[in-house]
């Protein structure tokens, strides 16, 4: 079994958009019925069956033909106040399957430390990541690999528990016991430098990335002059103001995972 964990991107939210407006539904009628702030949890179930249809986790799955589980409480949350509950929670999981491979998709980092007061210093301006300066680049860093280290030890955790529990894996240590991959670029730069094995790109039109940042900017009006390759649910249903991955951005991260797995 493939484990997916991480935020709102893993759990395919704005999908729903996509399913109402492909089935007819002005931009009027989905804001309406669809407020940005709906508790997203709450879909119809045609529209809630369309978002774990195209979402990357059934995506990849299918392409690998394993079964897989989303293992987060809700949409959306933090690296390690969602994270790291969730992959707690699936030690239980070992009792009916293999947990063969976990695929983390880190969010900002920032969601874990933005009420520390040590944060607020260092990053008065609501933790903006451009023109850092040293402290500030250390201050991210340091966090960043604090995270990623807890994650990882979690990971670990969960498949040693399985090996000797349930003799499962016998080959695990052919492959990571997790793999990585960043929804923002500095995050995803610090993965591929302290944990190359495990990170894993985003592949786009012939140009590799270390987030799927840079192919989904934020914003929504700001960005409107400029050449975007419509992956984001704002950029093919305009009006809508939601940035998460479109159906088409879900295949691309879904294709980068795949190519990464396929290595193992």
């Amino acid at each position: 079994m493939i484990v997916f964990v991480g935020c709102s991107f893993t759990w395919g939210s704005g999908l729903q958009y996509e399913y109402l407006y492909e089935n007819g539904w002005s931009v009027d009628e989905i804001n309406k019925v669809l407020p940005f702030n709906y508790h997203l949890e709450q879909l119809s179930y045609d529209a809630d069956e369309y978002r774990k249809k195209h979402n990357w986790p059934n995506l990849v799955a299918k392409e690998l033909n394993k079964p897989f589980v989303i293992g987060t409480y809700t949409n959306g949350g933090s690296n390690l106040t969602t994270t790291l509950p969730a992959l707690d929670c699936l030690n239980h999981i070992s009792r009916a399957y293999s947990i063969t491979t976990i695929v983390v998709q880190f969010t900002s980092w920032v969601r874990d430390v933005e009420d520390d007061d040590n944060f607020k210093l260092k990053f008065p301006f609501n933790g903006s990541r451009k023109n850092l300066d040293s402290t500030q680049q250390d201050f991210m860093n340091e966090q960043i690999l604090s995270q990623i280290k807890q994650i990882e030890k979690c990971c670990k955790d969960i498949q040693s528990h399985e090996d000797l529990e349930y003799g499962h894996m016998d080959n695990r240590d052919k492959f990571p016991s997790w793999f990585g991959l960043s929804w923002q670029e500095d995050l995803g730069s610090v993965l591929k430098e302290y944990y190359p094995e495990n990170f894993i790109p985003i592949h786009f039109e012939g140009n590799t990335y270390n987030s799927f940042e840079p192919i989904t900017p934020p914003g929504f009006n700001e960005y409107d002059s400029l050449d975007k390759p419509g992956l984001r649910i704002c950029d093919t249903i305009p009006g809508v103001k939601d940035t998460h991955l479109n159906s088409k951005g879900c295949k691309v991260v879904a294709k980068s995972i795949i190519k990464k797995l396929k290595q193992y």
